[in-house]
């Protein structure tokens, strides 16, 4: 995966060419991973380089990108051992978690690029994937794609086409995101959207949020949750199709309400309901 790649570049460079339309052209994906290669930077180093077209109505400031790193027979080429504490680390490398910034809006009908630097733990991999998981307009709206329909790209020219077709949804609005921001469960957390071919490697069978560290006190500890749990659902959804469900839960019970809380640990599913003190 990447990000123990070294250098994380903040800002992203622009470009105006004419953007043809193809498979893939609809509202689900205004802006994807279009193609990907690895380059060589002047100090030598292994990069990945990334061609993002905007196919939208509207400029794009910002966006997340997932990459990892892939041997011969496309598996996961893996930096750590094959353990929770492992899996944890490797989704830190591979997840671009804050979004990139654009030096400038990326205008509808041209082409951002992204250039990444892959760590030396990765120098097996052969092949890398990535592909757009969140995208930010210039007006500020924010759109999620489903871990499920993702689109993929190869450094190889292949490409991963979604099952389902692919499918954005909308971000959080500021007041659900004041709401949730306010109200701390009281852990620290990685999400999971590598899990399609990441989690197997590992020997995990469920996708959703690893709990890192559990606040002594706090509303995630009366809850039950340990460090090493995986909370696999929010209020009844699934977070493995829709990420949002933990901080929409959180507004929830900023508001009053009581949401359960679904998660695994040593295999076995436990569940838990919590509200606002």
């Amino acid at each position: 995966m990447i990000r123990k790649l070294s250098t994380l570049l903040a800002l992203m460079m622009a470009f105006s060419v004419q953007v043809s339309a193809n498979e893939y052209t609809n509202e689900a994906y205004a802006v994807y991973v279009d193609s990907m290669e690895f380059v060589t930077s002047p100090e030598g180093e292994r990069q990945v380089q990334l061609t993002l077209p905007n196919l939208g109505q509207e400029p794009i400031e910002a966006l997340i990108i997932e990459i990892a790193m892939l041997d011969d027979n496309k598996q996961p080429v893996l930096a750590y051992p094959a353990n929770a504490e492992g899996f944890n680390k490797e989704l830190r490398a591979g997840s671009i978690s804050a979004p990139l910034t654009f030096s400038d809006p990326l205008q509808p009908g041209t082409k951002g690029i992204h250039t990444q630097t892959i760590g030396p733990e990765y120098e097996q991999a052969t092949i890398a994937r990535a592909a757009v998981i969140y995208y930010r307009r210039a007006s500020g709206e924010e759109f999620y794609i489903s871990p499920t329909v993702m689109l993929w790209n190869h450094t190889d020219g292949t490409r991963l086409t979604p099952a389902a077709g692919g499918l954005y949804y909308p971000g959080l609005t500021q007041e659900q995101h004041d709401l949730a921001y306010s109200f701390p469960m009281g852990f620290t957390s990685e999400s999971r959207m590598l899990y399609d071919y990441l989690a197997p490697a590992y020997g995990l069978t469920e996708g959703g949020m690893w709990v890192m560290e559990v606040g002594e006190g706090s509303l995630a500890e009366k809850l039950g949750l340990k460090a090493g749990d995986l909370v696999v659902s929010v209020d009844g959804v699934r977070l493995a199709e829709d990420m949002r469900a933990f901080e929409l839960g959180k507004t929830k019970m900023a508001q009053g309400e009581t949401i359960e809380y679904v998660w695994v640990r040593d295999g076995e599913t436990m569940r838990g309901t919590i509200a606002k003190e």
